[in-house]
């Protein structure tokens, strides 16, 4: 009895048909191929597409400069907002870039904080990538909401300026 319980909940299971991956577009697009090898991973239910597809899928859609590109942009990427916006530009970034190491990545991130969040990161010794951007999204922004702030000094009074 037990056994035919058995049997009938495996048949169950084995009749449940895993949704088909999206259509590719053909885009040129690193994230859409991404997205599309793991939607074919999930098809498929194996924990690996077989390396050599993925690399003639990658090797064809996308563009041929991504890396250098992400890299370029990697250089521009600066703390001038929120440690949040910083964090997703950076990571942006990262997902096109495959050799870094996680020192030079973890340089790079500490690199581009407004000078005191850096010195906050660097004081509490963060060695990882995951552990600087941590310490970083738990450092409260006052520098950068100081400075967007209006001045609540009234006119004619203290350093704000007069209007004439």
């Amino acid at each position: 009895m037990k056994a035919m319980a058995n049997s009938e909940k495996s048949a169950r299971v084995r009749k449940v048909k895993a949704p088909q991956p999206r259509t590719y577009n053909g885009a040129r697009n690193s994230k859409v191929v991404d997205n599309f090898i793991f939607d074919v991973e999930q098809y498929f239910r194996v924990s690996e597409l077989d390396e050599a597809l993925k690399k003639i899928l990658k090797d064809h859609f996308y563009p041929k400069n991504t890396e250098f590109v992400a890299q370029k942009k990697l250089k521009e990427v600066k703390h001038t907002n929120s440690i949040r916006d910083y964090v997703r530009e950076f990571s942006a970034c990262m997902l096109e870039i495959s050799d870094m190491s996680e020192t030079v990545r973890t340089f790079e991130f500490i690199n581009g904080l407004k000078r005191w969040a850096q010195q906050e990161v660097m004081r509490q010794n963060r060695r990882t990538l995951s552990a600087a951007i941590s310490a970083a999204e738990r450092l409260l922004d006052f520098h950068g909401e100081r400075e967007s702030a209006p001045s609540k000094t009234p006119s004619g009074y203290g350093d704000a300026p007069q209007s004439e």
